[in-house]
């Protein structure tokens, strides 16, 4: 009896040890290889977005790298190893003022050109009834208004360009990756538009698979923000991801990692719990 109660216990604690093994293997992050479970955890509301849009675009921008890989290595998940969020800085603030300026200037622009026309077209009726002695003091008048407004409008145009040149300059930072002592995580900072989402949250997600900063200015790994409004990798940026890929599979751990995947699928829910646990 005594020795059955030996091996149980023997048997227990290698359980229970190669489990833990298993754990801290699975919990290693290794590119392309681990899953990366992410998930939108904050975003504040002066960015004015939708919620439901923006866990969308941060699943379509995940979805840019699993296919690629040929499988699910970012996955969305209740618990994020990657938490992603969206903080509304200075930066922003500066991206709406440009906004919103070029927006007054296109109407105001659209204002001064309907002016211009409508003062043409008057002043040639104008010229026309002058030459023969018929026109109206009415009709000075309103040639004189028109050209107000036109002056008016013109240096309402003069006023938004100078204020926006008053505005900071130079490269803006529009999102982070950060790995460090706390963990892993994204900050989206600052967009314009959608495309310059889509291309930021995919910039920081290839940086969480381990990806470098490549030259081609049209790739979704340049180093800094471009005009580029391409949502595909480019050819630079797949040699990237080859490369890191094939780096990582040549671990030692990441032989580990493989060769027990199935297993780990099936312990899975339990991993979670103790990653929960372990908040």
């Amino acid at each position: 009896m005594r020795g059955n109660s030996n091996l149980t216990f023997l048997l227990t604690v290698f359980v229970g040890l190669a489990g833990y093994l298993g754990y801290v293997v699975y919990n290693q992050q290794i590119p392309c290889i681990t899953p990366i479970t992410y998930s939108l955890v904050g975003i504040d509301e002066q960015f004015g977005l939708s919620e439901e849009k923006v866990r969308a675009d941060i699943d379509e921008a995940a979805a840019v790298w699993n296919e690629a890989l040929g499988r699910e290595v970012l996955v969305k998940g209740e618990h994020p190893t990657l938490p992603v969020s969206f903080v509304y800085t200075s930066t922003q603030q500066t991206v709406d003022s440009i906004a919103s300026i070029e927006e007054d200037i296109d109407q105001t622009k659209a204002e001064l050109t309907r002016v211009a026309n409508e003062y043409g077209a008057l002043k040639k009726q104008y010229d026309a009834l002058n030459s023969r002695g018929r026109a109206t003091k009415e009709m000075y008048d309103q040639l004189t208004s028109l050209r107000d407004q036109y002056n008016n409008l013109r240096d309402q145009i003069n006023a938004d360009i100078a204020r926006g040149s008053s505005l900071p300059q130079g490269e803006v930072e529009e999102g982070k990756y950060i790995r460090d002592a706390d963990g892993t995580r994204i900050y989206i900072y600052a967009y314009q538009d959608k495309t310059e989402l889509m291309r930021t949250l995919t910039h920081e997600f290839g940086h969480s698979l381990g990806l470098e900063h490549v030259e081609n200015q049209n790739s979704i790994m340049y180093r800094s923000s471009s005009q580029s409004q391409s949502l595909t990798l480019s050819q630079e940026d797949k040699a990237e991801l080859t490369r890191v890929c094939n780096e990582a599979k040549e671990l030692p751990i990441a032989k580990v990692y493989l060769f027990a995947e199935p297993l780990f699928a099936q312990l899975e829910p339990f991993f979670d719990q103790l990653r929960a646990l372990a908040k």
